[in-house]
């Protein structure tokens, strides 16, 4: 299958479950508004918010471990070990990030003002829920890197289907009936457990053993924490710099305002994952192209899907600002909170317009061995950004947070691409002049 095509099929499938996960969440959002609440519904987005943030600690061994498992030339008995130490890392480090969160968790939401709404006997469960979560969700990662690899793009959305429906869809059912954080959050965990039991089934039979060995190769150990830590600070930060607004906004203001700016983040954020789930696609396969044959194929391909992304993103502001408004008055059905939100939402579509012309960049750099680069972007955006926010939110409430993300963007984003073209062109001249 030629380059192009295989690029087609993987993106086509990982657009297809997150144009069914966008609806799931588009469906449900209204629903948990109404059923929870404006306070409540704030308090679990400050819950829920917590996991993608400590999910993201895990010192960049996901894409370490894609890259190293999607190099050419590689034997299966070298991808098993690879993907063994691997697994064993990121038990290791799931159990630590479960450990330290049900600690952090459980005696900082309990003296919190912002959960003050929430009986005292629940947090105990809610931060062992949280932390199962965690931990199955580390080794559901671990699992996907072989799945990404291979370029199984069926397979890895499997966990689209589970997990993601299960946050929303099959939430907002649950909430139709009962409001109880604790029996929703453990729901939540029962689909990261399901998917876990799928996902290593795969993994078993992909390599030919009943269960992974615990293995901790010092080879492969060393390079996988040698890409990855240089990756990890940049996603970290890029989760600090999602997640940050709403407790911000939740803590220096009121909960019930948390809502008001995380639904159209959410928008937002929606849309940038579309172009995300290219990136996925592209990754293990610009690893395959960083060389001497294919580099120039690589380059154009880069070219073309930047050119297409940043005509999408004018379209997309154009679109929030003519027919936005209308769109959420039918899809919230809450004109007092449209009223709060649009304002938002119109000042966050220019953010979607500079964030969404990175990932492909980053996607590179990650294959060239580079990841340094969009980690101290990422670290700068997140600086700026919380730097600003802090300014800006006393002043002019959930707006100003969304003026902290695109100010800092509009600084970071045209330096970064900057810095990308010049090591990119760098590295193809050095590659072209190899003998």
């Amino acid at each position: 299958m030629s380059i192009k095509k295989t690029l087609l099929k993987n993106t086509s499938l990982n657009l297809i479950g997150y144009v069914y996960l966008t609806i799931a969440a588009f469906i449900s959002i209204p629903i948990l508004l109404r059923n929870f609440g404006q306070e409540l519904y704030g308090v679990y987005l400050l819950f829920s918010g917590l996991i993608p943030l400590m999910v993201a600690i895990d010192f960049g061994l996901s894409q370490a471990t894609t890259r190293y498992l999607s190099l050419p030339k590689n034997s299966d008995k070298k991808r098993s070990v690879i993907w063994q130490t691997s697994f064993t890392l990121f038990f290791l480090i799931g159990l630590l990030i479960a450990a330290i969160s049900f600690v952090s968790f459980y005696f900082f939401a309990s003296k919190s003002s912002a959960f003050s709404s929430l009986p005292s006997f629940q947090f105990l469960p809610l931060s062992i829920a949280i932390s199962l979560i965690l931990l199955f969700n580390h080794l559901n990662i671990s699992i996907m890197t072989l799945i990404q690899s291979n370029q199984r793009f069926d397979i890895y959305n499997l966990r689209v289907l589970i997990v993601g429906t299960g946050n929303t869809l099959l939430t907002a059912f649950i909430s139709t009936f009962t409001t109880n954080l604790v029996t929703i959050f453990f729901f939540l965990f029962s689909c990261h457990f399901i998917t876990f039991l799928i996902f290593l089934r795969y993994a078993c039979r992909h390599f030919s053993f009943s269960l992974p060995k615990f293995v901790l190769d010092k080879v492969y150990f060393k390079k996988l924490f040698s890409f990855g830590l240089r990756q990890f600070i940049g996603n970290l930060a890029s989760q600090i710099n999602i997640q940050v607004s709403k407790y911000i906004l939740g803590l220096s203001l009121a909960v019930k305002i948390v809502p008001v700016f995380s639904i159209p983040q959410n928008v937002m954020v929606k849309g940038t994952g579309v172009i995300s789930q290219l990136t996925l696609a592209f990754f293990p396969l610009s690893a395959s192209l960083v060389t001497k044959e294919k580099i120039k194929k690589l380059s154009r391909l880069v070219t073309g899907l930047q050119f297409s992304i940043l005509f999408i993103g004018i379209l997309q502001v154009l679109f929030i600002y003519t027919l936005g408004d209308d769109v959420l008055h039918l899809w919230l059905n809450n004109p007092d909170f449209v009223v709060q939100a649009y304002p938002i939402l119109k000042v966050l579509s220019w953010y979607f317009l500079l964030t969404t012309i990175t990932p492909i960049p980053t996607a590179v750099l990650d294959s060239i061995n580079r990841p340094q680069v969009p980690s101290f972007f990422a670290v700068l955006t997140a600086i700026l950004t919380l730097g600003s926010m802090l300014y800006l939110v006393p002043s002019f409430g959930a707006l100003g947070a969304a003026y902290a993300y695109v100010f800092a963007s509009a600084i970071t984003v045209p330096l970064f691409l900057f810095v990308f073209y010049r090591a990119f062109s760098k590295y193809i001249k050095k590659t072209l002049s190899s003998v």
